[in-house]
């Protein structure tokens, strides 16, 4: 059973109460607040099924078990049910009110009423869009004319943009991270058992109760199908069905049973405007992409019976599988 969020960041967006990223303060080490930022040294239960909060020691999200340091909110740290050893640093913030929720509740209304699927992108991507914007790192383009050529170039400020707000995509992240860890513990604990989950995916080995379910309500879990059997390989690569639905995050539909099938596959893709300033390559030119498939699951510890565990962390030693 595949059930999608509704929208999860538009979700969290609307009802969250922002903090007010000019007002802030340094918190005593002994004292946790929910609405604040730390860096901080915990200790996790080995037994836990699902950990809530990523080591600080990787370049991706890996979710372990044992000891490690990590940055994370206040609510996530009280609903990890973690031991803080020791806390480094912690800013709280005032809050603000609820600023995004009229721009996601017409947005949302808009993209429920599209006529067609142009129209329901165009939507989604306003929707989405809007967090991600706040997040924009430093690297800003700058356009030179010579002649009658123009000449683009990235560059690096020592600054974030102006419009950039890391505090706001912290918060609606961490938010997001602790609704889905919310209802896939409930799940467990009503015998249900999750085969798969990413960012706003859960799969199940049967249905979930109608309560948690909407194919229109802001947030709710939507069905988006229903298999016989499903193959998983590492995070967003997966088989559903007898190949009636062939997951791999970047490439193309018609190159992906190749993919699965032979672990190696060629298709066509074009250099992005982005991409060709960072590499200088040329944009807009399609190039020949080889990618191989690999095996090894970096995210959690696989068992003989094909079910999972987390990676476990120490703060001396490396990390084991």
């Amino acid at each position: 059973y595949v059930y999608d969020v509704n929208s999860l960041y538009p979700f969290m967006m609307r009802n969250l109460y922002l903090w007010r990223p000019d007002r802030f303060y340094k918190v005593r080490n002994d004292f946790l607040l929910e609405d604040a930022i730390y860096y901080v040294t915990v200790n996790v239960n080995e037994d836990t099924k699902i950990p809530l909060l990523n080591s600080a020691d990787f370049n991706s999200m890996v979710f372990p078990v044992g000891k490690f340091d990590t940055f994370a909110t206040g609510r996530e740290l009280v609903n990890s049910g973690c031991e803080i050893l020791q806390v480094h640093w912690g800013y709280c913030f005032e809050i603000m009110g609820k600023l995004f929720k009229e721009f996601v509740d017409d947005f949302y209304r808009w993209r429920l009423k599209a006529k067609d699927k142009f129209e329901n992108v165009f939507f989604k991507l306003c929707l989405n869009n809007l967090y991600g914007k706040f997040a924009q790192g430093r690297y800003k383009i700058e356009i030179e004319k010579k002649g009658k050529f123009y000449f683009f170039r990235e560059k690096l400020e020592d600054h974030y943009q102006g419009f950039a707000n890391l505090l706001w995509s912290i918060q609606i992240t961490s938010e997001a991270r602790i609704y889905m860890h919310k209802i896939m513990n409930e799940l467990l604990e009503l015998g249900i058992e999750i085969y798969y989950t990413d960012t706003d995916s859960i799969h199940t080995n049967k249905p979930i109760p109608a309560a948690y379910v909407s194919n229109t309500i802001l947030g709710k879990l939507k069905l988006e199908g229903v298999y016989e059997k499903a193959t998983y390989f590492r995070e967003k690569e997966y088989i559903l069905g007898d190949y009636e639905k062939l997951v791999c995050k970047g490439m193309p539909e018609k190159s992906r049973k190749n993919y699965f099938i032979d672990g190696i596959t060629e298709y066509d893709k074009p250099v992005r405007f982005r991409e060709a300033l960072r590499s200088n390559r040329q944009a807009n030119v399609w190039e020949t992409i080889t990618k191989v498939k690999r095996d090894r699951d970096d995210k959690r510890i696989v068992l003989s019976d094909g079910t999972t565990k987390p990676v476990w962390m120490d703060l001396n030693m490396d990390f084991f599988r």
